[in-house]
């Protein structure tokens, strides 16, 4: 065994030291989320295998405190199905309400009553490959789960991977560069597989503050961006030549909701569906969650097989039914507008007055501090 020598020792100590600074400094931002569903037979964590010994009745994760008003960023796996929420910071507790989600980017805003005087700083550089970065969430102890990692690059959604393991804490919890600033929103484990199967959780899957942001002020501003509906039923198949060679792996279709857009669009059963927006489709499951996070009222391409005829479809996807599009929504900060551009002016020019507003409050604390 090689010991290190007092230079390294040294610069492993000091590492060690601004490592457990940061930590210190970004734990007030980061807060733990209990969310709870009207069941409670559910898994403690996302993910989690339940048995008849975990009678459990809360999901456990993270959340990110991005401003003074008790707004907190989390995911959607995390809420998903809940109705009754809590978050804890500085060994307190406080209840919180959902404010709304985003199918898209697999996000949701919470509102708690408690009062926060840090908030999150993001970065005003976009996360790049390569770079070295903490993934950082918080469910159990004051310093909660930190990571250390590598940004991997960006996937074909927009998304990217992080190197590591997602323990259960890191779910909804935020991945910061080595100055302390928020790089990035947890969102998921990527799951890939192996010669004994799926399951693995190979990296730590984040949506790059710029979008998480931007998503949080359109739900805090209108409520929830709902999930795609397409109105298809599927069954995965696998293509075989005249030979008996599996060629490719695809999805038929099974059962169209009448008035659907999939119906709309001329889908009938038998029909076999290959791709979404130049992705291949190989698993219902694949195609139903690409739908769903693709959003209501977005455009999607889709190729398939009609008999013998490779046909491609232009669908516009409608409003995905059932209670995950019924959250309560916030009432819309300027009413209806159909201009988006417009729309998303105000929403910058509330948020320029947001942190006016929030260095006045900094510097009215920072005097009530000094005088104490």
């Amino acid at each position: 065994m090689i010991l290190a020598g007092p230079a390294e020792s040294q610069s492993l100590r000091a590492l060690d030291q601004e490592l457990s600074q940061m930590i210190s400094t970004l734990a007030p931002g980061v807060v733990m989320v209990e969310a709870r569903p009207a069941e409670t037979r559910i898994p403690r964590f996302p993910g989690q295998s339940l048995t008849s010994e975990q009678p459990v009745n809360a999901v456990v994760g993270s959340g990110l405190v991005i401003d003074s008003l008790g707004h907190i960023l989390t995911t959607l796996s995390l809420v998903d199905g809940c109705d009754d929420f809590e978050v804890e910071s500085g060994g307190k507790s406080y209840s919180a309400r959902l404010v709304g989600v985003d199918h898209r980017h697999n996000l949701a805003v919470l509102k708690s009553d408690g009062v926060f005087r840090h908030h999150l700083e993001s970065s005003p550089f976009p996360p790049l490959e390569g770079r070295l970065a903490l993934a950082y969430g918080k469910t159990i102890g004051r310093f909660g789960y930190p990571m250390l990692g590598i940004i991997a690059g960006q996937q074909n959604d927009g998304t990217f991977l992080m190197s590591g393991s997602l323990l259960p804490g890191l779910l909804g919890g935020g991945v910061f560069d080595l100055s302390g600033q928020l790089i990035g929103v947890i969102i998921s484990g990527n799951v890939s597989t192996d010669d004994n199967g799926p399951g693995i959780l190979g990296g730590v899957v984040m949506v790059p503050t710029a979008i998480a942001l931007s998503s949080a002020d359109k739900i805090i501003c209108c409520g929830n961006r709902p999930a795609g509906y397409l109105g298809l039923e599927t069954s995965a198949i696998e293509l075989v030549s005249a030979q008996g060679v599996v060629m490719r792996e695809a999805v038929v279709v099974m059962h169209v909701d009448p008035g659907s857009p999939a119906a709309t669009a001329g889908f009938v059963v038998g029909d076999i569906v290959t791709r979404l927006n130049r992705r291949d489709i190989t698993d219902d499951r694949d195609l139903q969650q690409m739908i769903s996070t693709a959003g209501a009222d977005s455009t999607v391409t889709i190729e398939y097989l009609h008999g013998r005829q490779n046909l491609a479809a232009v669908v516009t996807l409608g409003k995905q039914p059932g209670p995950s599009n019924s959250y309560p929504p916030t009432q819309a900060a300027f009413g209806q507008r159909s201009d988006r551009s417009g729309y998303d002016r105000q929403i910058d020019s509330v948020r320029a007055e947001i942190a006016r507003l929030q260095k006045i409050l900094d510097q009215m604390l920072r005097r009530i501090e000094a005088t104490r």
